[in-house]
Order: C-alpha cells, then structure tokens, then sequence
C-alpha cells in the first residue's frame, strides 16, 4: 500500500502570506518526530499524519480536537490521538 503525504493550505487572502504544510504519513506515534509532532488520525483509514500535539496539563480540558484524549507521555502529557501506539514515547 501507498502512502501519501497529507498537505494543508490556510488561505488568508490567496497569495504572499497564506501557510501551508505537508505532513508524512504515520501508523504510530515514533513514525513521526516526537516530542514535536505526533501521529493523528483521520477518522476514515488506518495512516494517519504527523502533526502537533498541544500539552494539556490541565487534563482533558486542554484538548481541543474531540478525537485526542491527555495522554502521559515521557515528555509530559500531550492532546493525542489514542489510536496510536506510544511506542518509545510511553513514560
């Protein structure tokens, strides 16, 4: 199986200042580079892509995206995606 990049543009005015970014794909969370980002799912395929994962050290309350949960990783607790294996990141 092929897997794609997912890439992201946030148009502010479509031209000089939009953002963008292209994300590699990932199974689990060391497919990505943690503690910076972290594998997120897409709610419709097993491949998910890397991308930020907010500390929440106020627990559950701090995660924004509904399919993240606080989760304790050795680099404090993270808003992740629980789908995905913690793998080295696991305190």
């Amino acid at each position: 199986m092929q897997r794609i990049r997912l890439c992201d543009l946030h148009p502010a005015g479509f031209g000089p200042g939009d953002s963008a970014f292209c994300s590699a794909p990932c199974t689990k969370h060391d497919d990505c580079q943690n503690p910076f980002v972290w594998c997120s799912g897409n709610n419709f395929a097993d491949t998910g892509y890397c991308a930020s994962g907010d500390p929440c050290p106020g627990g559950m309350a701090d995660c924004k995206v509904p399919s993240q949960e606080c989760i304790e990783t050795k680099y404090g607790p993270k808003c992740l995606d629980p789908q995905f294996d913690l793998g080295t990141a696991a305190p």
